[in-house]
């Protein structure tokens, strides 16, 4: 059975730091002095998943800091929902990606978040 009329989902990515200091800019060409996480897309739709079935949707982040990005947990609001994340830490400049799994465990349209704990300055992206 497919989902309908339209399966979205919504994997807002709250992000987290590990302390609470806050700068206050979030301009993705701004270079920090500790690690600062920048994010082109917080959120993606998937129009249908078959029942049963799962599907992935990757999110590529970016440390624009001077020190390493460690992403340290994620939490999903479902058990359906599950984060993968690279492990190891982001050096400055680089990328990782945070891969939500959604599995198509019932019929019609739902949103699942999932935030993300770094040890970033920035709280919310």
């Amino acid at each position: 059975m497919i989902f309908k009329p339209i399966l979205l989902i919504v994997c807002g990515l709250l992000f987290y730091a590990c302390n609470m200091k806050t700068k206050s800019t979030n301009r993705p060409d701004a270079v920090y002095d500790d690690a600062y996480i920048a994010v082109d897309e917080t959120e993606k739709s998937i129009p249908v998943i078959q029942l049963g079935k799962k599907e992935a949707v990757s999110f590529v982040v970016k440390n624009i800091g001077k020190k390493p990005l460690e992403i340290v947990n994620t939490q999903s609001d479902c058990g359906c929902t599950v984060a993968a994340y690279t492990k190891q830490p982001i050096a400055p400049g680089a990328t990782g990606t945070v891969t939500v799994n959604i599995a198509g465990e019932r019929v019609g349209e739902f949103r699942h978040f999932v935030v993300v704990q770094t040890n970033a300055i920035n709280s919310f992206i």
